[in-house]
């Protein structure tokens, strides 16, 4: 038995202030001296039982009584330990689960004294009744099977027993259904009884009647013959082929009922009619036998003027979509971006020079003027130090191996003065591209090879179902002028199936096609021809008026010819969509419009000019909460353009725009959005069938919430195009452009501080001005920059950015005349967290190279690097660790003969470090110069000078010392053959402490 707990709790009767006044009118009272003074009894409660009113063993009525005390000030009832809310003295209890069950009441009079009640009783189970229904045609024929059946249940869930009796004296069935057949006609009582496991019975009865005679037999053919509803036209006529018979005698009549109030008794087989009027009409016949029983049959035929005035072709109307749909959806400012896209257009990468040039004077400013403003150590300051040879305090000599001031590694850090490019996290613009438009190709693709889209669909369709067809001819006015001067041809098909009657078809289909020529000019070929298709194909499964499965389809094609010109255009209107629930969110939906256009001005059937655009949206909503789990929009332009009519388009144009969003978890939340445009132009000046001038560009964004939390956590976005430009069409291009701009920002727990942004930018521009098929020079461009808040707290914690231009002259059949390469590197680290950078390095570098002779190798070369690491552990602006490293190499041989004139090698390296405090602690400088002349091709110098200052100095509390070093090598070999002739060599050291 289902158990239930305390439902509610009835308020009744009882007033308290009359409880009240019958406790101060039975009071007793003391005489003193004539003063009647009043004796208060003590605060009673007493509590009784009953059964509820309606016998129910689950249900109590509670009533309390309250007497004596000082003044009734409060009561408080409670149910098995459980306070209730009652205002009055009367608990009424029902639906109690089985059980021991205690009620107690607890009054409070106003001098604070407490009484209490308790009453205790069980609650018993109840056993409900079963119950049972019976089903069986209340008509039927003796020896004939009828079906019947019954229905039964019991709320208690006890095991049931069924018995059936049809009252004819046979054997009864213990069955829930079966067949039965009564032996002779007359009345029968059939008697249904379900009895459960405690012997509580339920019994329902059900007449039939059984007659000894048959009704007729009727079959009716009517023609034309159609799935479903049959329409014809007021010049059709309609045909009836009747065939009945009777089993016991003859037929006594056969009437027919046109439903235009006209009818007529007939014993013809054939029969046929003619409607003056347009209407719905429902055909009937009936027949009957001797004993006036009768069959009869009907159906519901559809008389119309013309074929544009039937319901399947309104309701064709009512489902064709505007033709604007998608453009709406997608561009609804008609400002020639994809709306959603638009923000993607600002998009303009990493803007380097805030970061490298940010006062804009040409020089990279990038390290906060740390490479520029070094002070490195002036080198005669040093040799002056070390030539004094101070020995004083005990200084120790420096052993060759052994000498801190030539052991670079013991100096540099290789992680502080790394110049790697920080670009492992930054992804290139192939990868962009497949991030930014994954699936979307697919989807497009999908998208436009929808069936619902092609005439041959529905040709097949109606073709597959027993339609009515009709064919006509006509003559219209096409041009307005007044003269039906098209000739016109349209074939009809329509499939309308309304089983019920009530105009709400389950089925309809409708292809219409209708093809007109004229012959404007008289000249006795057709200069116009036009052909029309109208289709629908819809599906009301439950017949409500409202169907759950449509396409539609509208397409128009004229072509008009004046002379030797040609001109094509097609018009097209598409739609399917499934909504199965009728909620108003289509689980699947397509519309589709184009429009195309196509001129050929000599008639030789070559293009000279073509356009189409079509416009697609598309959505799928499989789980139907109204957020689609993929849609996507799409609508693209395309231009053709052969003006000279040779067959080579001189100038073609393509432009997509694309809107496509997903929900992936299926949670009614866009997760990740996706919206772009691309496209290209390209033109052919000279008509030779090779393209001369391309121009391509594109650009997207996209939206993801990854972790599904509603809130966007990604955000990416790009543009690029590319120009090629071959004014002069000899295959040469004068110039080339490209150029590329990204960002990513990722923002994971979606609290509005991004942890992870980059931006990206990619420029090349190449020129060609004497068209020799060598670029003069190209100019790339490459930049950007990455940061992190790794805690996510609103404070840059990582930042990164990089700049790379490089710039080449003369290209020739080995490469390039020259060449510059400049790379600019900047980082910064919060290691607390708190706003302030602790660690901050800096690079530069630069290269230039010369190809003198052409032969593919540089001939003369310069470069320069400097890299400076500052460490500020306090973040106060004081660095307490700081190197810079500086090397410069030139190499030069101006006529390119092999042998090198000079080269000169200089690297610098200068460390300070600090206390926190500021003082200086320790400080290593060290400057080599690498110097030769006139080396041979065999790469012997005929002089080399070797210099190098050196210097070191410590100041802290455990160590007090200073070394010097200079070294000057110089070596002559006059005649290049290995041998030094001559060398000299000074050396000056000091170590003082």
């Amino acid at each position: 038995m289902n158990k239930t707990k305390i439902m509610s709790i009835l308020m009744v009767t009882t007033m308290i202030l009359a409880s009240l006044a019958g406790c101060l009118d039975n009071g007793e009272t003391i005489d003193d001296g004539g003063v009647v003074i009043p004796v208060e009894t003590p605060l009673g409660v007493s509590l009784t039982a009953t059964d509820a009113a309606d016998g129910a063993v689950d249900g109590k009525v509670v009533t309390g009584v309250i007497s004596g005390g000082e003044g009734l000030s409060s009561f408080v009832w409670k149910v098995d330990g459980i306070v209730v809310s009652e205002a009055g003295l009367i608990l009424s209890l029902s639906e109690l689960e089985v059980g021991v069950h205690n009620v107690v009441l607890t009054a409070t009079d106003e001098g604070g004294n407490t009484n209490s009640s308790e009453v205790i009783f069980t609650s018993f189970e109840v056993n409900i009744a079963p119950t049972i229904s019976l089903t069986v045609d209340s008509n039927a024929y003796a020896m004939f099977p009828v079906n019947w059946s019954i229905a039964i249940a019991d709320e208690n869930g006890d095991p049931l027993t069924t018995s059936v009796d049809f009252g004819d004296g046979s054997v009864g069935s213990t069955e829930e259904n079966g067949t039965h057949s009564w032996q002779s006609e007359g009345t029968f009582t059939l008697t249904a009884t379900v009895t459960d496991d405690e012997g509580e019975a339920t019994t329902t009865t059900n007449e039939i009647v059984i007659s000894d005679n048959l009704p007729p037999t009727l079959s009716v053919l009517l023609t034309p013959q159609a799935d479903g509803k049959t329409i014809i036209t007021l010049e059709e006529q309609i045909n009836l082929s009747i065939q009945s018979s009777d089993f016991e005698s003859q037929i006594l009549y056969q009437l027919v009922e046109w439903g235009d109030g006209s009818e007529e008794l007939t014993s013809d087989v054939l029969v046929s009619h003619t409607y003056t009027v347009a209407g719905v009409y429902t055909v009937s016949v009936e027949v009957a036998d001797h004993h006036q029983h009768t069959t009869s049959w009907q159906q519901s035929i559809e008389v119309v003027e013309e074929v544009a005035d039937t319901a399947a072709y309104q309701y064709y109307l009512d489902n064709l979509p505007e033709d604007d749909a998608v453009e709406q959806e997608l561009d609804s400012d008609s400002d020639g971006t994809v709306d959603e896209a638009a923000e993607a257009e600002n998009e303009s990468g990493y803007d380097w020079e805030s970061d490298f040039d940010d006062n804009g004077d040409g020089e990279a400013d990038h390290d906060d003027g740390n490479i520029g403003n070094w002070q490195t150590k002036d080198d005669n300051q040093v040799q002056s130090v070390a030539e004094s040879n101070d020995t004083s305090g005990g200084g120790r000599s420096a052993r060759e191996g052994d000498d801190p001031l030539t052991d670079m590694e013991g100096h540099v850090d290789d992680n502080e003065t790394s110049t790697e490019i920080p670009d492992k996290n930054m992804s290139d613009e192939g990868e962009i591209i497949e991030d930014l438009f994954p699936g979307v190709e697919d989807e497009m693709n999908e998208t436009e090879g929808e069936q619902a889209y092609e005439a041959e669909h529905y040709e097949e369709l109606i073709n597959g179902t027993h339609a009515m067809w009709w064919n006509e001819s006509f003559s219209e006015d096409i041009d307005g002028d007044g003269l039906e001067e098209t000739t016109c041809f349209r074939a009809t098909a329509i499939m309308w199936r309304d089983a019920d009657n009530d105009s709400n078809p389950e089925r309809v289909i409708i292809y219409r096609v209708k093809y007109c020529t004229a012959d404007r000019d008289g000249d006795g070929a057709n200069d116009f021809t036009m052909y029309e298709i109208e289709a629908l194909n819809a599906t009301d499964l439950n017949d409500n008026g409202t169907p759950e499965m449509i396409e539609a389809l509208h397409l128009i094609s004229v072509t008009w010819i004046n002379g030797t010109v040609v001109d094509s255009n097609t018009f097209l209107v598409g739609m399917a969509g499934v909504d199965l629930n009728e909620d108003g969110n289509p689980e699947k939906a397509a519309i589709a419009v184009a429009v195309i256009r196509q001129v050929d001005l000599t008639g030789d059937g070559s293009f000279e000019s073509e356009s189409i655009v079509y416009a697609v949206i598309a959505i799928e909503d499989l789980n139907d909460d109204g957020t689609p789990e993929k849609a996507i929009a799409v609508i693209h332009t395309k231009i053709k353009l052969d003006p000279e009519g040779d067959g080579f388009v001189n100038t073609e144009i393509q432009w997509t725009q694309v809107v496509f969003a997903k929900d992936r978890n299926n949670d009614g939340i866009i997760d990740d959005f996706q919206a772009a445009q691309f496209g290209e132009t390209k033109f052919d000046n000279n008509s030779d069938g090779v393209v001369d001038t391309k121009t391509a560009g594109w650009l997207g964004l996209r939206v993801e919430d990854r972790n599904f939390d509603g809130q966007e956590d990604k955000v990416s976005m790009a543009q690029g195009w590319e120009n090629n430009v071959d004014d002069n069409s000899d295959g040469i291009p004068e110039s080339q452009t490209k150029w590329f701009a990204a960002s990513v920002i990722k923002d994971i727990d979606a609290d509005g501080n991004a942890e992870h942004i980059w931006y990206l930018l990619h420029a090349v521009e190449s020129t060609d001005s004497d068209g020799d098929g060598n670029w003069d020079w190209e100019n790339a461009t490459a930049a950007g920059a990455e940061v992190r808040d790794w805690n996510s707290d609103g404070n840059i914690d990582y930042y990164a950015g990089v700049r790379i231009f490089s710039q080449k002259t003369a290209e020739h059949s080995n490469g390039w005349g020259s060449e510059i390469v400049a790379v600019w590197i900047v980082q910064f680290w919060d290691i607390n967290s708190n706003g302030h950078f602790n660690i901050i390095h800096a690079v530069n570098l630069v290269t230039v190279h010369w190809d003198n002779n052409s032969d593919g190798n540089w001939n003369t070369e310069w470069g320069s690097g400097n890299v400076w690491h500052g460490i500020d552990y306090q973040g106060d602006g004081n660095y307490e660790r700081e190197i810079y490293v500086g090397y410069e190499k030139a190499v030069s041989d101006d006529d390119a003969d092999g042998n090198i004139e000079y080269s000169v090698e200089k690297i610098t390296v200068h460390s300070r470090n600090s206390s926190l405090t500021g003082n200086l602690e320790h400080e290593y400088y060290f400057h080599l110069v690498l110097t030769k002349g006139n080396i041979s091709t065999a790469g012997i110098a005929q002089y080399e000078n070797t210099t190098l200052v050196a210097y070191e100095t410590w100041n802290n509390t455990n160590r007090q010392e200073t070394q010097a070093v200079v070294l000057v090598v110089d070596s002559w070999d006059y005649d290049r053959d290995g041998t030094k002739e001559a060398e000299t060599v000074h050396v000056h050291h000091d170590n003082r402490n």
